[in-house]
C-alpha cells in the first residue's frame, strides 16, 4: 500500500485540518461537534473537487477501491496498539502514522460521515484480526452517541462483522492464549452491540415520537434485527472461503505472514476448533434471545397498527410477516437452533410471501414491469414469475425486460424459457435472439439435448443472421485464444446459430499455429456428436465442407499446411472425423483434382495427410486402388528438367515411401485378382517408376539402376558408359534414388563413380545454360545440391585423405555453374560440404586455401572464409 498522488492529497487534508483543530483533543463528542464538522466539511470538499463524490454527497462507484483505501488509511493512522507490530511490515510501514494520530471518536465520525457502512463491515471482517478487534471496540464505544432513530443499520453492520470475524478466525493461527483473547473480546463486542437492539442508545429520544411514529420505529428496529439474524445464519450454514467474492486484497497488507493458516482454503463452521464453535454458539444464543425479546415487545396494538403503514407497495405488517417467514424457514432447517422458543413465535406472526407467479396473469403488464424495475427484494421473484405468464411471447415489453436480466435465471429456468420462446408464433425476431441468450445459460447437457432436437434428422440450418452472433463469435474465440479461463462450452451457443460458420472458424484458427490447433481440438471434441450432420443443400457432412473450404482458402504457407495436417490427423485419431469419410470425401477427390491440374503442392499435402492420419493397416482394404492412384501421382510428380518445381522431390519421395509400405504388405506374392486389376491400370507407368511395381511386372534387372534403364552395368563398363546412363535419369530422381544408384555402382571404384556423376551433371548443366528458365535453373540447383550431398555421404570415408579431398575439389572446380550461376546461389549450395571438409581438417594435410585447383572467385571466397585461421 504505497502513496499515490490521491493518497498524498488525502494526507494533506488531514495535516491542514489538524493545524486548525488538533486531533489529539477530539477524543469525545462533548464540545467538539463544530470542530469535527469543520474537518468533515473539508473532507467532503476534497472528495467533491476530485469528483470522488457528487453534490448530494454520494460517493462515486467507479472510485470505490480508492475510497476503500482512504478508509483503511484512516484506520492505519488510528490509536491502536496492534499498529506497533504492523509498522514494521514493508508493504504498509510507509503509510502507518504518517498523519497526526486519529482518536477513536474522530475516526468513527469521519467514517460514518462518508456513508460507507459496508467498509466498516469489511475492515472488521477481513483485516488482521487483532487490529479488527480493536477497531470494533472503537465503534462499539462510539455507539453511546448514536441516535436511536437512525442507527439500526450501523448496529447491524458492526454485529454482522463481529460474527463474520469469529467465523474467519479459523483462517488464522495464533498462540492459544492470544486466540482465546481474540474470541472473548469479539464475543463481548458482539454482545454489547446486539444489546443495543433491546436497549437502544439514547432511548430517551424515542419519548418525543407520536404513537404511530413509535410503532413504525419498532417495526423498522425489529426488521433490522431479523435481517441481522438471517445474515448471521447464512454465515453459519455456508462454506467459508479464504478469499470470498467481496474480499479486497488491500486488507491482506495488514496480515502478518506467520499468522495465516496456509492449509485452509475452504471450510464449514463445523470444521472449526471447539473454542470457535462454542463462541459462535454463544453468538447465536445472544442474537436469538435479543430477537425474541423484540418480538415479545410487539403487542396486539402494534401488530395491528402495522397494517396501516405502507412502504414499497406493502404494509408494514406484510413486510415484517414475510421477513419472519424467511427467518423461520432458515431456523427450522438448522437442527441445533430449531428448538429455540423464537421459532414458534416467528411462526405465529409469519406471513408466507405472495408468490409473483401466482398473480402474474392477473397483474397488469405495466405493473409487472414497474415491480421489476424497482430493484428491491421482489424484483427477482417477478422476473422468475414471467416464466408462468400466459402467451409471454406476445408482450414485447416483457421480452425487453428479460433481455438485460437473463443472468438472473437458473440454468433450468433458462431451459424452460428457451422452449417458451421457441413455441411462440409472434415477435419471432425478438424471441429468436432471446432464445439464443436463454440457451447460452442452460446446462451443457441440456444444450446438447436442444441441439439434437433443433437439427431434426441430422440436418443443419442457420438461424437468421444478426449482430448477436458476430459479437458473441468475436468475443468467444478471442477469449478462448487469449486466456486460460474461457468457457469452452460457449461454442454451443454459436453452433446453434450457424454450425457452418463455427466449423469454418475452427479450421481457420487451427491452421494459424499449433497452440490454437490444440485449443480447437478441444472445441471439436465438444462438437463430436454433430460431425455427420448435413445442410439440406449439401451432399456431404458440413464438417467436410468446412474442411475443404479451408483447404482451398487458408493454406498458403508451409507452416499453415503442417498445422492443418496435424489438426486433421488429430480429429481423425480421436474419431471426430471418420477415417473412411476423410479418405473418400476429402483426400482422394483432392488428389484426383490435383492430378488433373498437375498441382504438385496440393498432391504433396494430401500425401502428407495420408501418412500422418493413417496407418497402413487402416488402408489395407483400399490397397489396390491406392497403389493405382499412387502410380498416377508418381507419374505426374516425376519431373523433367523443364517441369521441375521445388516441392516435387519431397512429394515424390513421400509417395514412394507410402507405395513401398503398401507393396510390402503383399509379402512374397500378390493375389491374382489384385495383380490382374493392377496390371490393367498400370500399363503406361513412367519407366523410372516401374522399379516400385516390379512385383507386378517382374522386369529384367537385379537392382534399381538395371530395372529403370534396362541396361546391365558390367565390370568392364567404362566411366563414359556410366556417365551416359546417368545423364538419362539423374535429373528426374530423388536424393534417395541418387544414393540407390550409387550403391548399384558399388562394383566400380569410388573415384570413377564420383567422376561419372560430376561429368554427367556438367554435361547437363552446359545444355541447360543455353535453354535456361526458372524451372530448369531450380532443377540444376537441386541436382547439384543432391550431388554434393551424395559426395558427403557416399564418396567420403572417414578419416578423409588428401586424395579424397583433391578428387572432390577437382570435380567441384569444374562445375559449369561456378562461372555462370548467380553468386547468391553458390554459397548456400557449396557451404555444407566445404564446412564438413573444414571440420575434418585434422584428417588431411593439404591446404585448400592455397590450392591451385581453386580458381573461381566465389569458391575462393567461401574457402578462405571457412579455412581462415583467424
Amino acid at each position: 500500500m504505497d502513496f499515490t498522488p490521491d493518497l498524498l492529497a488525502f494526507q494533506g487534508v488531514f495535516i491542514s485540518t489538524d493545524s486548525v483543530h488538533p486531533f489529539s483533543r477530539l477524543t469525545v463528542k462533548g464540545g467538539n461537534e463544530e470542530k469535527v464538522k469543520y474537518i468533515i466539511e473539508h473532507m467532503y470538499q476534497f472528495l467533491k473537487d476530485r469528483n470522488f463524490m457528487d453534490e448530494n454527497k454520494v460517493l462515486s462507484k467507479e472510485h470505490t477501491r480508492l475510497i476503500r483505501k482512504f478508509i483503511l488509511y484512516i484506520i492505519l493512522n488510528g490509536n491502536f496498539k496492534t499498529l506497533e507490530k504492523l509498522v514494521e511490515k514493508d508493504d504498509i510501514d510507509s503509510v502507518i502514522w504518517t498523519i497526526p494520530t486519529v482518536p477513536h471518536y474522530l475516526m468513527c465520525e469521519l467514517i460514518w460521515s462518508f456513508q460507507v457502512e459496508h467498509f466498516v463491515y469489511e475492515i472488521i471482517s477481513y483485516a488482521y484480526p487483532p487490529l479488527a478487534v480493536e477497531v470494533t471496540g472503537a465503534f462499539i464505544e462510539n455507539t453511546k452517541y448514536y441516535n436511536p432513530l437512525d442507527c439500526s443499520q450501523k448496529l447491524a453492520k458492526i454485529s454482522l462483522a463481529c460474527y463474520t470475524l469469529i467465523c474467519r478466525l479459523n483462517m488464522f493461527q495464533f498462540p492459544e492464549q492470544e486466540n482465546n483473547t481474540l474470541l472473548s473480546e469479539t464475543l463481548k463486542h458482539f454482545q454489547n452491540c446486539t444489546k443495543n437492539f433491546v436497549e437502544p442508545p439514547n432511548s430517551y429520544k424515542l419519548e418525543t415520537l407520536q404513537k404511530d411514529e413509535l410503532y413504525i420505529h419498532n417495526g423498522s428496529w425489529l426488521s433490522s434485527a431479523l435481517v441481522l439474524l438471517y445474515d448471521c445464519l447464512e454465515r453459519y450454514t455456508k462454506i467459508h472461503e479464504k478469499v470470498p467474492p467481496d474480499f479486497d486484497i488491500i486488507y491482506q497488507v495488514t496480515y502478518i505472514a506467520a499468522s495465516i493458516n496456509k492449509n485452509i482454503q475452504f471450510y464449514n463452521i463445523n470444521d472449526c476448533p471447539k473454542n470457535v464453535l462454542e463462541t459462535i454458539g454463544n453468538c447465536n444464543t445472544i442474537l436469538l434471545d435479543a430477537c425474541q425479546k423484540l418480538i415479545m415487545d410487539v403487542n396486539v396494538d402494534i401488530f395491528c397498527a402495522w397494517s396501516e403503514f405502507e412502504e414499497n407497495g406493502k404494509t408494514k405488517q406484510q413486510s415484517i410477516g414475510e421477513l419472519c417467514h424467511k427467518v423461520y424457514t432458515k431456523l427450522s432447517s438448522i437442527p441445533v437452533l430449531c428448538e429455540h422458543p423464537i421459532v414458534a413465535m416467528l411462526q405465529q406472526i409469519s406471513r408466507k410471501p405472495i408468490e409473483a407467479k401466482d398473480v402474474i396473469n392477473s397483474t397488469d403488464v405495466c405493473m409487472i414491469i414497474e415491480n421489476i424495475n424497482k430493484n428491491d427484494d421482489d424484483k427477482e421473484s417477478w422476473l422468475h414469475a414471467l416464466l408462468y405468464k400466459d402467451d409471454l411471447c406476445a408482450y414485447r415489453e416483457l421480452l425487453d425486460v428479460i433481455h438485460p436480466n437473463i443472468n438472473k435465471y437458473s440454468p433450468q429456468e433458462c431451459l424452460k424459457l428457451y422452449y417458451i420462446l421457441k413455441q411462440g408464433i409472434v415477435n419471432k425476431g425478438q424471441t429468436e435472439v432471446l432464445a439464443v441468450k436463454a440457451f447460452h445459460h442452460c446446462d451443457v447437457s441440456d444444450k446438447h439435448k436442444i441441439l439434437t432436437e433443433h437439427f431434426v434428422n441430422n440436418c443443419f440450418f442457420d438461424m437468421k443472421e444478426n449482430e448477436l452472433f458476430t459479437d458473441m463469435s468475436t468475443e468467444f474465440f478471442n477469449k478462448l485464444i487469449a486466456t486460460s479461463n474461457a468457457d469452452i462450452t460457449d461454442v454451443l451457443t454459436l453452433f446453434l446459430q450457424s454450425p457452418k460458420k463455427v466449423f469454418d472458424k475452427i479450421f481457420n484458427l487451427a491452421t494459424e499455429n499449433s497452440q490454437q490447433g490444440d485449443i480447437m481440438l478441444q472445441v471439436m471434441k465438444l462438437l463430436d456428436n454433430y460431425c455427420n450432420y448435413y445442410y439440406e443443400v449439401d451432399t456431404e457432412p458440413c464438417i467436410f465442407k468446412a474442411l475443404q473450404n479451408n483447404l482451398e482458402i487458408c493454406i498458403d504457407t508451409e507452416e499453415k499446411e503442417n498445422n492443418f495436417i496435424r489438426f486433421i490427423s488429430a480429429l481423425k485419431n480421436y474419431g471426430i472425423l471418420i477415417g473412411s469419410k476423410l479418405l473418400l470425401l476429402t483426400i482422394m477427390p483432392n488428389i484426383h483434382k490435383a492430378l488433373l491440374n498437375k498441382n504438385i503442392n496440393n498432391i504433396n499435402m494430401q500425401i502428407k495427410l495420408l501418412q500422418s492420419a493413417y496407418t497402413i493397416e487402416e488402408l489395407l482394404e483400399y490397397r489396390a486402388p491406392m497403389l493405382a492412384m499412387l502410380a498416377q501421382v508418381m507419374d505426374i510428380v516425376r519431373w523433367k528438367i523443364h517441369t521441375f518445381v521445388t516441392s516435387a522431390p519431397t512429394t515424390l519421395q513421400s509417395t514412394i515411401e507410402l507405395q513401398t509400405s503398401f507393396m510390402e504388405t503383399y509379402g512374397t506374392s500378390i493375389p491374382v485378382k489384385e495383380e490382374n486389376w493392377l496390371k490393367s491400370k498400370l500399363k503406361n507407368t513412367h519407366p523410372l517408376n516401374t522399379y516400385y511395381y516390379r512385383k507386378i511386372w517382374n522386369p529384367p534387372g537385379n537392382n534399381f539402376l538395371e530395372i529403370i534403364t534396362g541396361t546391365k552395368m558390367r565390370q568392364h563398363s567404362s566411366k563414359d558408359d556410366i556417365t551416359t546412363t546417368l545423364i538419362q535419369i539423374i535429373c528426374s530422381c530423388t536424393q534417395e534414388e541418387w544414393f540407390t544408384i550409387w550403391d548399384c555402382l558399388a562394383n566400380f571404384e569410388a573415384k570413377i563413380v564420383l567422376d561419372a556423376y560430376y561429368e554427367a551433371m556438367s554435361l547437363i548443366a552446359r545444355i541447360e545454360r543455353d535453354n535456361r528458365t526458372n524451372n530448369t535453373w531450380a532443377c540444376i540447383l537441386y541436382c547439384y545440391r543432391t550431388l554434393l550431398h551424395c559426395t558427403r555421404y557416399k564418396f567420403f570415408k572417414e578419416p578423409l585423405t588428401n586424395n579424397q579431398i583433391l578428387d572432390v575439389i577437382n570435380n567441384i572446380t569444374r562445375m559449369p555453374i561456378l562461372c555462370d550461376g548467380p553468386k547468391e546461389d553458390m554459397e548456400p549450395l557449396l557451404l555444407p560440404l566445404l564446412a564438413y571438409i573444414a571440420e575434418r581438417k585434422n584428417d588431411y594435410s593439404i591446404d585448400l586455401s592455397s590450392c591451385d585447383l581453386v580458381k573461381y572467385e566465389c569458391l575462393v571466397t567461401i574457402i578462405n572464409n571457412i579455412f581462415s585461421k583467424k
